[in-house]
């Protein structure tokens, strides 16, 4: 969760905690889900456990999926590993990298909202009973905050690749996005 938080942040400039909050909804809804699928039709898979150990859990999800394990699978296809000039392909560990991203601080109020969580997936924290839910209000500004934020982006970008740029196309777009969102976390 913590980690899904700083990539989400790292990547988008989502507000940290608006992230964990969709982390923790999602992980007890596909927990539960899952249990009413039983063990047949469901399995989890860390995402720690995946980069640190690939071979032997992509062989595991191959099992479950009765499907050949291949060492190409092993392998990344992203292009941007060659353009960043990365020496391998491999996928690499990532664990902890939120406790490098985040300061000590983000770091207790991300364990707050979801240490009960975190708890329950096997993940060490400081709160393991805690399961603080931020006010409506706050999340719908976070929400608010982050889709303009993507908007702000979508403009920039668009401004360096784009001779002519169509600002009211990107504003329909934002009012689209935030009226389908109704600011609510989906």
């Amino acid at each position: 969760g913590r980690n899904c938080a700083a990539s989400f942040h790292r990547r988008w400039g989502y507000t940290p905690e608006a992230s964990i909050c969709r982390w923790k909804r999602c992980l007890r809804v596909g927990r539960q889900q899952g249990t009413l699928l039983g063990e047949s039709r469901y399995l989890e898979v860390r995402y720690e456990a995946l980069t640190g150990d690939p071979e032997s859990e992509l062989r595991k999800v191959c099992r479950f999926l009765e499907v050949e394990y291949l060492d190409s699978m092993l392998e990344s296809t992203r292009s941007g590993k060659r353009a960043r000039g990365l020496s391998s392909a491999k996928i690499r560990p990532n664990d902890r990298s939120y406790a490098d991203y985040f300061s000590e601080g983000r770091c207790e109020s991300l364990e707050r909202i979801a240490g009960a969580t975190l708890s329950e997936f096997g993940y060490n924290t400081r709160y393991p009973d805690s399961d603080e839910e931020p006010p409506e209000a706050k999340m719908r500004f976070w929400l608010f905050r982050d889709r303009i934020r993507v908007a702000a982006s979508t403009v920039v970008s668009k401004l360096s690749t784009e001779s002519q740029f169509s600002w009211g196309l990107l504003i329909r777009k934002l009012i689209r996005d935030l009226r389908h969102a109704r600011f609510k976390d989906n």
